[in-house]
């Protein structure tokens, strides 16, 4: 069962009680929380969740989470996770302001709580963040898109690590339904700890081929050129990633990354994607190569 919760809402207010999938973005960009929406599995959490917007362009947001629902079962965790969840005692807290003319603006702090001993030591940390996105006309057809983040994550509970920074910088344009940027994402690490996000959905992150799904303890530099467009009516996403190490800078790779996908008659979607990772033997691993073909019925 994916989801299955008693919800209130009234007074600008929504209670959500039970096990429910939790966001705070648009997809694709669910960084630190996210439902994993691109398997067919999605993540959710056994949950309390609230959310506020009674005061206009202010959205304030908390939950408290006993379980994650993995998108594992228990024939691909191997006994490592009962079932495919994982037990916890965690905080999430989001605050969003749309009202300033600049951008949207997000604070988050998120304190994760790992009750299995297996996880506790590397995942339970406590991650404190601000975010600005927005977007700006230049002229009748074309816009300026920007987006500026930084966090900050530490040990909590009975996590074991030293302190990691993660930054985002963006800049591109939007033009006549075609949009390309440019984007440089860093996740410190020291060669023994690095910066985590372990509930995000971190397939949309970091190259397709999900060869670095969980952040090496060097950490991680990306930067990597995105064009998202349509062609014949099929929506194109192309991407290419640089990827480095921030400690030492070893040369950590390159990946080229592209879908294609179209809907038909409102109801049918046929997409093909693939992704071309290819190592270095500064800093190791394998080339990867990943293709899939996939169909959605929406009713």
């Amino acid at each position: 069962m994916n989801q299955a919760y008693l919800s209130y809402n009234g007074y600008g207010t929504e209670v959500k009680l039970g096990r429910q999938e939790l966001t705070y973005r648009e997809a694709p960009f669910h960084r630190f929380i996210g439902n994993v929406l691109w398997r067919q599995n999605h993540q959710s959490f056994d949950a309390v969740s609230l959310s506020n917007s009674s005061i206009k362009d202010l959205k304030l947001s908390y939950a408290y989470i006993n379980k994650v629902n993995t998108i594992f079962g228990n024939d691909l965790t191997a006994g490592l996770i009962d079932d495919g969840v994982i037990d916890m005692d965690s905080h999430l807290f989001n605050v969003q302001y749309s009202g300033w003319s600049v951008g949207k603006l997000e604070a988050y702090s998120y304190l994760l709580d790992y009750e299995d001993a297996a996880d506790n030591n590397a995942n339970s940390t406590a991650t404190y963040g601000l975010r600005l996105s927005g977007a700006k006309p230049v002229n009748e057809n074309l816009s300026a898109v920007y987006t500026a983040e930084y966090a900050t994550q530490d040990e909590y509970a009975d996590g074991k690590m030293d302190p990691q920074d993660y930054y985002l910088l963006e800049l591109g344009g939007k033009y006549e339904g075609w949009l390309a940027k440019l984007s440089y994402e860093v996740q410190e690490g020291d060669g023994t700890y690095s910066f985590k996000t372990p509930l995000g959905t971190n397939h949309a992150f970091q190259g397709w081929a999900d060869v670095f799904l969980t952040t090496p303890n060097q950490g991680l530099k990306d930067t990597y050129f995105t064009v998202v467009g349509n062609v014949a009516g099929a929506k194109l996403i192309a991407v290419y990633h640089d990827f480095e190490t921030d400690k030492d800078s070893l040369d950590a790779g390159n990946e080229f990354d592209v879908m294609l996908q179209k809907t038909f008659m409102q109801h049918y979607t046929l997409g093909i994607s693939y992704a071309d990772y290819n190592a270095d033997k500064e800093f190791g691993g394998a080339d990867t190569d990943k293709f899939w073909l996939y169909g959605q019925l929406n009713f």
